[in-house]
């Protein structure tokens, strides 16, 4: 993915924009742990949102944005972490992803107003 300096998308994979669009992680955003996870919930980026969803059929299919964006949605928790740890990425990243899968899928269907 190309990012600008000030931190707008320029370019990047299918893919590679379906995880951006879906993000858990709001990187560069407030440190402490309770902001981080509060923030988590709270960021979007609507111009990316919006910008995202009206441009997309010049580069994929709605198939295949679909199909991007049920493979993000039904991401598996890693092989290999203790329960709480498996706990703690659930709370932290799959379910951050499921939600802005949730808000993506409505502002497609013209349920969001940005």
């Amino acid at each position: 993915m190309i990012i600008d300096v000030d931190g707008s998308v320029r370019a990047g994979t299918v893919p590679a924009l379906v995880e951006r669009l879906t993000s858990h992680d709001p990187s560069g955003k407030p440190a402490g742990l309770y902001y981080r996870v509060l923030f988590r919930f709270c960021f979007l980026d609507p111009t990316f949102i919006k910008t995202f969803l009206m441009t997309y059929k010049s580069f994929t299919t709605l198939d295949e944005l679909f199909d991007h964006l049920v493979r993000r949605f039904s991401i598996r928790t890693p092989e290999g972490l203790s329960p709480s740890e498996a706990e703690e990425w659930r709370k932290l990243k799959q379910h951050i992803i499921q939600m802005r899968y949730v808000i993506v899928h409505s502002c497609e269907l013209n349920l969001c107003r940005f």
